[in-house]
């Protein structure tokens, strides 16, 4: 049985007696699992029916049902009172709510087995909200992810085929820095490893690249990366590329996910001519300007950033016109060295107006020396990752050598019961580093806000105090920390889905109506259901947007 370890450790203590809440195992709680699909992920048009069946009338529905009818009936269990301590006698007459030692596997499934009988008082409360929704969001995630997977080798070879020199002399191959880069995760995604794709003399070393991916147990420099004067630290951490959540599930899956992490580890720094030369060649190939359509491979590489938020990495996607000159300079007739200094030179200037969106490191390297050039820190990559600010927080923790937990995470989410409870951090660190997390939640480069942002807000909500007419245990301790558990619950279960797509730190170095109404005991915040009714029509409108998901 898989658990989230992240959510184990956010376990939060009340006295001696610990209540730990897990994220759900990937088996949907409510929609029936998928039918496992057919080769390179391909699923039947039944299955596509059944998809939109479920997206349409159930995510939209979802937040509505739980606030007109119940989910699950509950009714206070009488323990025996040798169970409890005079410890928890005195706090269950102070709190009335006391936290227990039993751990459930899905979060909402105290409801399901407590309070059978009729006249049992229903308590519909987030946490079951939001479980439900992971279960079902997951699934639908996972879905397109399939989609994606099928496209992926074509768009790679797309990206590949257009840095090929033209030439009447076949077969012709990209500049040899690029098959090393694009060539293993073409070959893990079927392209043949044969002359007719890749040079003869480079073949043994693009197959030995596709195996230790695979493998995923070792760290090592690549021969064709030249750090011997640059970082002798610097490795590429290939058990990154075993396949994690539910692209462990499905071989297309696993192959898709290995591919992505290969050309999301692969950095090409500024400060290495052949390097820079090969990105030059890759974003003349998926230029965006002058161009009557674009690319496919484009949808690919950047094509999730509605879902969360801002690219962390710099990438082949370039929309800045001096720097689409001055890369096509490059591959000009004049003297090599000459035309990558004007490159850097404006690299320099648009990295002064334009800074990172993310702080977080995610190589094994040599920290930079303080005088170190900032051309330095300039490094591309073919498929970026994204920034979210949750790691923004936990990175800068970790930067001071102060090991973060589960309650720093809910710090950022607004809980000020987390936050007088996390490692204490200097105020003026962490009022800057939580100002610049935030500012990841806001819209970037004339993008809509993403749905990762817009989910944060729906946590946040539920900081708000209970509504007067709630009883009074709801504003006790121990409900502070169920609500802090419901936030860290369902921040681990969104990233676990979005592990592939967020950027990884480093340190250097089922619903059923209720046959007649019975009382109801609903969460004390009630526009957090509100905001998540508001949320789901938003992303479900999104989904139904993309084009894998909206015809047969």
């Amino acid at each position: 049985m898989r658990h989230m370890k992240v959510v184990k450790r956010c376990a939060l203590k009340s006295h001696a007696h610990t209540t730990t809440i897990r994220a759900p195992r990937r088996k949907p709680a409510i929609a029936q699992p998928s039918p496992k699909p057919r080769a390179h992920g391909l699923p039947r048009p039944r299955e596509n029916r059944r998809l939109r069946a479920m997206l349409r009338p159930t995510l939209i529905a979802l937040a509505a049902v739980f606030a007109i009818s119940p989910f699950a009936s509950a009714q206070r269990d009488k323990l025996p009172a040798d169970e409890l301590t005079p410890a928890q006698h005195e706090q269950l007459q102070r709190d009335k709510l006391i936290i227990g030692r039993t751990d459930y596997n899905q979060i909402f499934e105290p409801y399901l087995k407590l309070g059978k009988a009729p006249e049992s008082i229903r308590f519909i409360t987030s946490d079951a909200a939001l479980a439900a929704y992971h279960a079902l969001f997951e699934d639908s995630f996972r879905e397109l992810e399939l989609r994606r997977a099928t496209r992926l080798r074509g768009d790679v070879e797309g990206l590949y085929n257009a840095c090929k020199p033209h030439s009447s002399n076949k077969p012709t191959y990209p500049p040899d820095l690029i098959q090393h880069i694009l060539g293993p995760a073409m070959v893990i995604l079927g392209t043949p490893a044969t002359t007719d794709n890749f040079s003869k003399k480079l073949i043994p070393e693009i197959t030995r690249q596709a195996a230790l991916i695979r493998t995923a147990d070792k760290m090592e420099c690549p021969p064709w990366l030249d750090y011997s004067e640059d970082d002798r630290f610097f490795r590429i951490d290939y058990r990154r590329c075993k396949p994690v959540s539910f692209y462990a599930d499905d071989d297309a899956l696993a192959d898709y996910h290995r591919a992505v992490r290969w050309l999301q580890l692969i950095p090409m720094r500024a400060t290495n001519d052949a390097e820079l030369e090969a990105w030059a060649h890759m974003v003349i190939a998926s230029r965006t300007l002058f161009v009557t359509t674009l690319p496919d491979f484009i949808v690919s590489f950047t094509g999730l950033s509605a879902f969360l938020g801002p690219i962390a990495d710099r990438t082949i996607i370039v929309n800045n016109l001096d720097i689409l000159r001055a890369c096509a300079a490059v591959l000009g007739p004049r003297e090599k060295s000459k035309k990558c200094t004007r490159l850097r030179e404006v690299l320099l200037a648009n990295a002064r107006q334009n800074s990172v969106h993310t702080t977080i490191n995610d190589e094994i390297r040599d920290k930079s020396p303080k005088d170190t050039s900032p051309l330095s820190e300039i490094r591309f990559r073919v498929i970026p990752t994204h920034a979210l600010p949750d790691a923004e927080i936990l990175s800068a923790f970790l930067s001071d050598e102060i090991h973060p937990n589960g309650l720093t995470v809910a710090a950022f989410l607004g809980s000020s019961f987390a936050y007088e409870r996390m490692p204490q951090v200097d105020t003026g660190k962490w009022v800057s580093t939580n100002k610049r997390a935030r500012l990841l939640t806001f819209p970037q480069d004339g993008q809509p806000r993403s749905l990762y942002a817009n989910y944060i807000d729906v946590l946040r909500t539920l900081n708000a105090p209970p509504v007067k007419e709630a009883p009074s245990f709801m504003s006790s301790i121990p409900w502070q920390i169920k609500a802090c558990q419901t936030q860290l619950a369902s921040w681990a279960q969104i990233r676990h889905t979005y592990v592939l797509q967020s950027k990884l730190g480093l340190t250097y170095g089922g619903i059923e109506h209720a046959p007649h109404r019975r009382p109801v005991l609903s969460s004390p915040t009630p526009h957090s259901g509100v905001n998540m009714c508001v949320w789901l029509n938003a992303q479900s409108r999104y989904l139904m947007q993309k084009p894998c998901l909206s015809h047969p």
